[in-house]
């Protein structure tokens, strides 16, 4: 009903990882997995009622200082998991497109998406603690019923130190759950093909570059950094024989994820835009390379809530803001 009163002006980028059977998977924390079924929900109320664009005309639109269409949306995935290839048959089937920013080394199952690898480690370890050791430093944590709090520490350790640091830290966890055998085959196809990402390319999907290997940007060292944005261009544009024009840096949380130094770095790469886990709606005065998007939730009226309710208090706000402005220079 919002959205009629009071059109969405700005576009909404919807933020979307996974898009599983089920929630609780090997691969990707349920906080960023929405399941096949509730996905297909979203697409298919989004698809009858909002105008679906695609980020060449977001950039288009915020270059030219050009109004969007009304109440506009854009679908992004992160990552490049092998289930976003059932979100692309979803987006196909009603006639919708997406853009799915892809850790590009780990395609194929290359190069190991740390991320997956540790979640599986420590999900199957019969192992009842760890330790990482760091800079004459030990860093303990318990597996006995705090798994889940341990992936989220040893990410967070992770994502704080470069390129090098990371896979000595990933290193020591393998090496001390080692009752964990044989576990890289059957991680093989958690990660999308480059098979796939063809065809869905070759479907009008939009193709994009979420690093080499989903390093957090700013605590790499400056020229793992620039390799980490300019390889994952180079990589897809190898593959795929086409130009890269949209980036997305990975990670969030308590921590920077792209600074004024990094931006500078993926434009001078040749992108065109990038996308942040920032909250909030993309409008035609937004930072091309600093763009906000909408998370997902699983529910979709939450969805909507977040693209309707919470804009239209922003409004409220916004308004309430301007008349004691009035009030108090009248």
């Amino acid at each position: 009903m919002i959205r009629y009163i009071m059109p969405n002006q700005s576009v909404a980028i919807l933020r979307y990882h996974a898009v599983a059977n089920n929630k609780k998977n090997d691969y990707a924390s349920e906080s960023i997995t929405i399941t096949t079924d509730n996905f297909e929900r979203h697409v298919r109320y989004l698809s009858k009622r909002y105008n679906i664009i695609n980020l060449d005309e977001v950039y288009t639109c915020i270059r030219n200082k050009k109004s969007f269409k009304p109440n506009s949306v854009v679908f992004t995935f992160d990552d490049g998991y092998a289930d976003n290839f059932n979100a692309y048959k979803i987006l196909k089937k009603y006639n919708c497109t997406g853009t799915f920013y892809i850790t590009a080394e780990c395609i194929n199952w290359n190069t190991p998406l740390w991320l997956i690898e540790l979640r599986f480690l420590i999900n199957h370890t019969s192992k009842k603690d760890i330790s990482v050791s760091l800079n004459s430093r030990t860093y303990s944590f318990s597996l006995k019923d705090h798994r889940e709090d341990a992936i989220q520490k040893l990410t967070i350790l992770i994502k704080s130190n470069d390129l090098k640091t990371r896979e000595n830290i990933m290193k020591q966890i393998r090496t001390q759950l080692d009752d964990v055998q044989n576990y890289s085959e059957n991680l093989k196809h958690t990660m999308l093909s480059w098979k796939q990402v063809k065809t869905m390319h070759k479907d009008g999907m939009t193709i994009a570059a979420h690093t080499k290997t989903h390093c957090n940007l700013p605590n790499a060292k400056e020229d793992e950094a620039k390799e980490e944005i300019t390889g994952s261009k180079r990589l897809i544009e190898q593959n795929l024989s086409t130009k890269v024009k949209h980036f997305s840096y990975p990670n969030s949380g308590p921590y920077p994820y792209y600074t004024e130094q990094i931006k500078s770095m993926v434009k001078e790469a040749g992108f065109l835009t990038a996308t942040t886990s920032a909250q909030g709606f993309a409008g035609t005065d937004s930072d091309l390379y600093e763009l906000k998007r909408v998370r997902t939730p699983d529910s979709l009226p939450e969805l909507i809530s977040l693209m309707e309710w919470d804009r239209f208090t922003e409004k409220i706000k916004s308004f309430a803001f301007i008349g004691k402005l009035i009030t108090l220079f009248s």
